[in-house]
């Protein structure tokens, strides 16, 4: 073999090389999988600190930049606790499926608000915490403890900084409640118009509520095979107090027909627009 050949092969397998290590620590990174400490000084994992934190959102589950700002040092403190406290690290302290979720579901809401509180144009989408001995982005931290629930209820909970996505209450998730706080967020989302709104023969769906359709069907009888009968569940009886506009029940089977077959659904994107509240 000429001196030229080996020389364009010994390049070509180091840039292969290098590629490959390139990757891997994007994998690594992607998922949240470099390693960080664990202090022993971190304070105890207490949700109480970020219901404080939680003042900040308001009876529409907008955020207010100010109050967020105001409580920045309780919101602080919960996230340091979860650079000790994790299913991770003290499985002990989450025992329990649900335990595990509302740690989850809390997390990912402490550092949205935290994403939130560093800007009031963009919530960033690559910034990292320590959190359970790993150095997370909120990504990592939904896709693996999260969405891996497989529960379809999860799309309409989730609030990731965007007024198109789960609506918050103002209390942290807990084991004990957890199954009621789920159904209560669903609801929360339905009643926004800008999720579910009828128009004459036709629902407007959020595309968060259509894609997953299969998944929720298949938590419901086989006799009511339709997403409606889905939204129809989670609908309020009225509308007083609630968002001006919403859906109700007798709304969706006045225009539907009580199999809910007479409507043609249509998705619409989620609206993208910051969940701040006095825009």
């Amino acid at each position: 073999m000429r001196e030229s050949q080996r020389l364009v092969i010994n390049r070509v397998s180091l840039a292969l090389g290098v590629t490959f290590v390139l990757l891997a620590a994007g994998v690594l990174v992607f998922d949240g999988r470099l390693p960080a400490s664990v202090p022993s000084e971190a304070p105890p994992y207490a949700p109480a600190r970020l219901m404080d934190a939680m003042q900040a959102v308001d009876s529409r589950g907008l955020i207010n930049r100010e109050k967020l700002k105001a409580h920045e040092a309780q919101l602080h403190e919960f996230i340091d606790s979860m650079a000790k406290s994790s299913p991770t690290t003290t499985a002990e302290l989450f025992p329990s499926a649900d335990a595990r979720l509302a740690w989850a579901l809390n997390a990912f809401h402490a550092l949205t608000l935290d994403a939130m509180s560093r800007s009031e144009t963009a919530v960033s989408r690559w910034h990292f915490w320590a959190i359970g001995g790993q150095y997370l982005p909120r990504a990592a931290l939904r896709r693996r403890f999260i969405d891996a629930v497989e529960d379809p209820r999860m799309a309409l909970v989730v609030f990731d900084g965007t007024t198109g996505t789960g609506v918050l209450d103002g209390a942290p998730f807990a084991e004990d409640t957890l199954e009621r706080q789920l159904n209560e967020a669903v609801k929360r989302f339905m009643q926004r118009p800008a999720n579910v709104r009828i128009e004459g023969k036709v629902v407007h769906l959020s595309t968060l509520i259509t894609s997953n359709t299969a998944q929720f069907l298949k938590r419901v009888p086989a006799d009511r095979q339709n997403l409606l009968q889905v939204v129809w569940a989670f609908l309020p009886d009225s509308c007083e107090g609630l968002a001006p506009g919403c859906a109700t029940r007798a709304d969706l089977d006045r225009t539907c027909g009580v199999k809910f077959d007479q409507c043609q659904v249509i998705g619409e994107p989620a609206d993208t627009s910051l969940a701040f509240s006095g825009r």
